[in-house]
């Protein structure tokens, strides 16, 4: 189970040769172990996220509580987000990596329209993300307003606002000055023109979402001990006034 991939005597390099990019060979060539490792790995963590997201979505679901709450349709609409980036990796990108250019060209319309809606999807997902840290931020540090901020209405407006921005700012990978490629032999999408200016959008996208959850985290934490302090120091001062009160009445009575 230790053998060498592909025809030597007409390919000297293997990654030339398309009949190394097949499963048999994936699994026994010892060209391909690096192959083998990645390919084994992403299909565990698939596997795990996609299980953990349907069963949020089953344990959301069978809640009538849970179905009502609003904080729970960005959780819902975040796990359809991370299911459809995980359909693609198991249609695309595993394979892409597995079987490389026998089955898709690497600059070919198939990879560029894949990593489209792998984009849409998750940067979908990002700004899911940060309404969440939003709906967090509200609920801990201004609970009185969290029903008006995060109504029904108000809740469906945001969801279908981050997936329209998040398929607006997918949109430029379908033209040449941005297409994202995935490239199976270095297990990485990346940008097919390096100098494109959709790479400041990106990053400006998950800087600043980063930036909000990162704020919203911490000011939620800091609200949560500042009121564990509150709470101990009340508790601290009725039980130092029970306590006089009943060194009070003793005293009466003596």
């Amino acid at each position: 189970m230790d053998e060498s991939c592909g025809n030597r005597s007409i390919f000297s390099d293997w990654r030339n040769d398309p009949d190394c990019f097949t499963l048999w060979v994936l699994v026994t060539s010892k060209e391909r172990r690096d192959d083998l490792f990645a390919v084994s790995i992403w299909c565990v963590m698939i596997c795990v996220a996609l299980v953990t997201n349907v069963l949020i979505l089953v344990g959301i679901g069978s809640s009538a509580t849970m179905r009502s709450a609003t904080c729970y349709w960005l959780v819902i609409s975040l796990a359809f987000c991370d299911i459809g980036m995980v359909t693609i990796g198991i249609v695309h990108l595993v394979p892409a990596t597995t079987f490389r250019t026998r089955f898709v060209e690497t600059f070919g319309w198939r990879n560029i329209i894949m990593l489209f809606f792998y984009d849409v999807f998750y940067y979908t997902g990002v700004l899911l993300l940060g309404f969440m840290a939003s709906n967090r931020f509200v609920s801990i540090v201004y609970p009185m307003e969290y029903t008006r901020i995060f109504s029904r209405g108000r809740s469906l407006a945001y969801i279908i606002f981050g997936t329209f921005f998040g398929f607006l700012v997918s949109l430029p990978a379908l033209f040449p000055c941005c297409h994202t490629i995935w490239d199976g032999s270095i297990y990485i999408a990346y940008y097919e023109n390096s100098d494109t200016c959709f790479k400041y959008v990106d990053l400006s996208v998950n800087s600043l979402t980063l930036l909000l959850m990162i704020v919203s985290y911490m000011v939620i934490i800091f609200k949560v001990r500042q009121s564990g302090r509150a709470m101990t120091n009340n508790q601290l001062t009725i039980r130092t006034r029970s306590t006089l009160a009943r060194k009070q009445r003793t005293n009466e009575h003596l």
